[in-house]
């Protein structure tokens, strides 16, 4: 007897030891789906490229009359969205290993959807007490600068709206974080807060993420997404607001590889990342055009930087030329760079660089860029 219970209490122990350091890839989890729609597909859309451990899993399904079911491996929890085709997607939720019910409301646009797990239990109270009471302020604060912005015409007033916001949004998202970092003390291995810091990296790099990096278990930082938490935070370093840009490695549209160095260039450059397929991106070049036309004699460079794949260069070469892309244009096929040096996770996104190659704004829309360039040149 003795020696029985001294086998299973091992054999127990071996487990928890296993599920504590991500080891266990042998689980799985089923998500049986409640939507008020008959047909349609659901995509499980994954928190953050490169951070879910389960990537080779099928993330879609058909409805039928109402319900679906996804299923597949799952060693811990997971963030995600669903997008229900066409027009739904939801806000951000969690599945844990085991079976769980989700119900979707295809008229309630980023609802949070309805799952009885206790990894959501606790979630749902995670956002009620430190997501959105300044969420809400955020939203409320980005509305008076839109209000303001279109009754405002004088350039210089609307440079220091920019600048305010700014500076308020940086104020009220540190405020955010220092609470994240007040749970994250108290609970070190809740996979709620992993997966947060996870969407807070798409903010930007602020040394904070480091403390809440920190903060977590081993356990979690040994799972495959804890591990690829801590190669974006070194990631996020290289492109932080001060940064000098960093020299790249890539082809221009000869196909002969170059490295591109951007110090000392011109006085101000926006590095801008785009692929041929995506709709935002093709959107804002006719903006981006009449700045680089207004602009170029004074100082004001623009460089295109494409994700297209080796197998859509051409794509890549008629899609510049149907925009009439009049600026320097280069490719990072693999992705490598973009994705994993420079931390870029969606497009359009861009870098704003001074004449010394130093990054002093990311993620300019062309209407603030205007502004900008109106303001300086």
């Amino acid at each position: 007897m003795k020696l029985g219970s001294c086998m299973l209490l091992a054999i127990a122990f071996f487990f928890a030891h296993s599920i504590a350091f991500g080891q266990v890839r042998n689980l799985t989890y089923r998500l049986k789906g409640i939507v008020n729609c008959d047909t349609g597909t659901v995509t499980l859309v994954p928190s953050g490229e490169g951070f879910d451990a389960n990537l080779n899993n099928n993330y879609q399904a058909k409805i039928t009359q109402g319900r679906f079911l996804l299923a597949g491996k799952m060693a811990y929890p997971g963030s995600y969205r669903i997008r229900i085709s066409p027009g739904y997607i939801s806000n951000y939720f969690l599945i844990e290993p085991g079976s769980q019910t989700i119900t979707c409301h295809i008229d309630s646009l980023r609802e949070t959807p309805q799952l009885a797990t206790k990894t959501m239990a606790e979630y749902n109270r995670f956002i009620a007490n430190y997501v959105s009471p300044i969420s809400k302020q955020r939203e409320q604060a980005f509305e008076r600068y839109i209000d303001l912005k279109a009754v405002t015409t004088n350039p210089h007033l609307l440079d220091s709206l920019q600048t305010a916001f700014s500076q308020n949004r940086a104020r009220l998202i540190h405020q955010q974080q220092l609470g994240y970092l007040t749970y994250a003390t108290q609970h070190p291995t809740s996979y709620v807060i992993l997966w947060q810091l996870v969407r807070d990296m798409g903010e930007g790099y602020q040394p904070i993420l480091d403390s809440l990096y920190h903060a977590l278990s081993v356990s979690l930082k040994n799972t495959p997404t804890g591990k690829m938490i801590a190669q974006r935070l070194n990631s996020s370093k290289v492109t932080a607001i001060g940064q000098i840009f960093p020299s790249l490695h890539l082809v221009d549209v000869g196909n002969k590889s170059v490295s591109l160095s951007l110090a000392h260039k011109s006085k101000y450059t926006l590095i801008d990342f785009w692929f041929s397929h995506c709709g935002p991106c093709l959107q804002q070049f006719p903006k981006l055009k009449n700045l680089f036309t207004t602009y170029q004699a004074r100082g004001f460079n623009i460089v295109g930087i494409s994700i297209d794949k080796s197998t859509d260069k051409g794509t890549w070469k008629e899609t510049i030329q149907a925009n009439g892309l009049m600026w320097p244009q280069y490719l990072d096929s693999s992705g490598k760079l973009t994705v994993g040096l420079l931390s870029i996770n969606y497009f359009p996104s861009n870098f704003l660089l001074d004449e010394k190659g130093a990054i002093i704004r990311r993620d300019i829309s062309p209407q603030d860029l205007s502004v900008f360039l109106s303001q300086r040149m």
